[in-house]
């Protein structure tokens, strides 16, 4: 009967040494896939945080080129404007010399015939 006994306590003890390794394997287990799941979780935030900054650099070069380009248009519509006004320099000065040369014609004439 004490055999029995015995034996009985130690398949017992042993049952509870293996209930026992069992809840810690699944006690690991689930810390494990805890700290999967938080990497992952982190990967996420930090690729989106690269997108947004990605993003956010996208547009600042999209800003600076349109930028780059009024100013392009700008100088562009300075040089039109100060050609224009040289041309009508241009034009006026040839207009008071054909004024001038005309005059000096009349003025001939006029010496001439007196």
């Amino acid at each position: 009967v004490k055999s029995m006994v015995m034996r009985l306590l130690v398949k017992s003890m042993v049952m509870r040494l293996l209930v026992k390794s069992m809840v810690m394997r699944l006690l690991v287990k689930s810390m494990v896939m805890r700290l999967l799941v938080k990497s992952m979780v982190m990967r996420l935030l930090v690729k989106s945080m690269v997108m947004r900054l990605l993003v956010k650099s996208m547009a600042m070069r999209l800003l600076v080129k349109s930028m780059a380009m009024r100013q392009l248009v700008k100088s562009m519509a300075m040089r039109l404007l100060v050609k224009s006004m040289a041309m009508r320099l241009l034009v006026k000065s040839m207009v008071m010399r054909l004024l001038v040369k005309s005059m000096v014609m009349r003025l001939l004439v006029k010496s001439m015939v007196m």
